[in-house]
């Protein structure tokens, strides 16, 4: 009996051992399954968990953010990434897309583009197109129009299209005759027209008179604006260096003394020299002041001198 006994008892062990054995054998084998991480993105949450759960993984929100691209509800990201292989009952995190996120489009109009470009970024917007037209009232580089208009509800990262002022259009003229014309006369004309004067040369005919106008470009009735440059030939010897003496070196000293009075007088002397156009001299001067210029050396120099806005003398120079 006792020896039954003893038997029975060996036979539950060894049942034991073996029914623990394959216990953990099967649960080595399957904690031990990997599994490829499916495509989540773009899917709504719910099929996402059930495509999850049908693999053996677990799913963990990490959070939700606003997208233009992912409908609402649908994922966005997850980790680890599409294709990855991991253990079976491990968690995959996912975000969540709440969808877009509408807002007011603010008013840009009347402001200057660097504000409107700045307020845009600000919200989160861009400028898909920048279109200039004049405008007779709105300043220059000043938004006069946008697509969509002010209030309109948008979404973050949406596209818009802005109208930019290029100013008032410029003031067209037709160019006068200024051939025949005395320099000073010529320089005067161009100024109350509000036109530059570019290139000044020197030429001498010997049948016209001495500081007049031979050349003109642009020529005489072509259409021109505020931002043409006029460039002039007037009659005039240059003075060869071999032939200069001390007293025509003397000429590159430019004097003007203002009439005697009361109040002061703003004196600009401008000079086109070497190809370029620049205010020397310009400030307010006492009644009776003397003004004493050393002109740049550089050949056909001109040099126009204005008191309180008005042409008052004109010099050429030619210094070699």
């Amino acid at each position: 009996m006792r020896k039954r006994i003893q038997l029975l008892i060996l036979v539950l062990v060894l049942a034991g051992i073996t029914g623990l054995s394959a216990y953990l054998t099967l649960t080595i084998l399957t904690t031990s399954e990997t599994i490829k991480v499916p495509d989540l993105a773009g899917k709504d949450v719910v099929a996402v968990l059930a495509i999850l759960e049908s693999r053996g993984l677990k799913p963990s929100l990490k959070g939700s953010e606003f997208s233009v691209a992912i409908p609402k509800g649908a994922v966005i990201y997850q980790d680890p990434a599409p294709g990855e292989e991991i253990k079976k009952g491990r968690a995959v995190k996912i975000v969540v897309s709440k969808g877009t996120q509408a807002l007011a489009m603010p008013d840009i109009t009347g402001i200057t583009i660097q504000q409107a470009l700045l307020m845009l970024e600000q919200n989160g917007l861009k400028p898909a197109s920048q279109a200039v037209s004049h405008h007779f009232q709105i300043p220059s580089e000043t938004v006069i129009a946008q697509v969509p208009s002010p209030g309109t509800e948008i979404n973050h990262n949406e596209n818009i299209h802005l109208l930019i002022s290029a100013g008032k259009h410029p003031q067209a003229y037709l160019m006068p005759s200024l051939i025949g014309l005395n320099l000073n006369i010529a320089m005067d004309m161009l100024t109350k027209m509000g036109l530059q004067s570019g290139e000044i040369q020197s030429s001498y005919v010997y049948s016209k008179s001495r500081n007049s106008i031979i050349r003109q470009e642009p020529m005489a009735g072509a259409s021109i604006t505020a931002e043409n440059i006029v460039s002039l030939v007037v009659n005039r010897k240059a003075v060869p260096t071999s032939t200069a003496t001390e007293v025509d070196l003397q000429k590159v000293i430019f004097r003007y003394q203002l009439s005697p009075g009361y109040l002061n007088r703003h004196i600009r002397v401008n000079l086109t020299t070497c190809g370029n156009s620049f205010d020397f001299f310009n400030r307010f001067m006492p009644p009776g002041k003397k003004i004493w210029l050393i002109i740049p050396e550089c050949e056909n120099t001109t040099l126009c001198l204005y008191e309180d806005g008005e042409l008052i003398k004109t010099e050429l120079y030619n210094i070699w």
